[in-house]
């Protein structure tokens, strides 16, 4: 699925305003939020992206982590405090107006990884009481939400490597290495077949050489 077409509509006709994407921890969550947001700034769509573009609709990108927003009183004093630089001659006011536009993309990363008596605020603006025509893409780890569900217009999974993803991984990897690729992932599915299936656990072990 072109990464656009995760803002486009789904089950109902409508574009989804409130987006959750979940996975177990090191599948690409982070990854993912990270190629939207530079799709985004670089107009990079790609061949199937739609026309028009869903993605590039959007006049404003806010990336934050949800510990960004934890500690703060409101939404405006999050981005305030986390994107906008001090010597900036950008305003609260000017940050409201921002927010309460249909123009603007918000992506909030791991709210898993912040503890519940933090979480008051975020859970305003997944309600809908909060930012309500503003759209949110939320990342986390199954089953922290599960009370709230009901609020998102769209809920996708981030899966582990399938087979057939590992093995194109791991060729990929070793021809960049210029390494046997048959010796990499027989190793792999000797000794790490189970751990290798996240993807961010392949990574490493590639990259650091563990995997002889």
């Amino acid at each position: 699925m072109p990464l656009a077409d995760l803002l486009a509509p789904h089950d109902t006709p409508e574009r989804p305003v409130r987006l959750l994407i979940e996975g177990g921890p090191g599948v690409g969550k982070t990854t993912l939020l990270q190629k939207i947001a530079y799709d985004w700034s670089t107009a990079q769509c790609g061949e199937q992206c739609r026309s028009p573009c869903i993605l590039h609709a959007f006049k404003m990108l806010v990336h934050l982590k949800a510990s960004d927003i934890s500690n703060c009183q409101s939404f405006t004093q999050a981005i305030c405090n986390a994107v906008i630089p001090k010597d900036a001659s950008v305003d609260e006011e000017q940050v409201k107006r921002m927010l309460r536009s249909d123009k603007t993309l918000v992506l909030i990363d791991s709210f898993d990884e912040i503890y519940d008596q933090e979480k008051k605020l975020l859970l305003d603006v997944i309600k809908g009481d909060l930012l309500r025509s503003t759209t949110i893409v939320l990342t986390s780890r199954p089953g922290y939400l599960k009370d709230e569900l009901r609020h998102f217009d769209s809920i996708l999974q981030v899966p582990e490597y399938s087979q057939e993803q590992l093995n194109d991984y791991v060729m990929r990897y070793a021809s960049q290495k210029k390494i046997s690729g048959k010796d990499l992932l027989d190793n792999i599915q000797k000794n790490q077949m189970q751990v290798c299936q996240n993807q961010f656990n392949l990574g490493i072990l590639c990259t650091l050489g563990l995997i002889a």
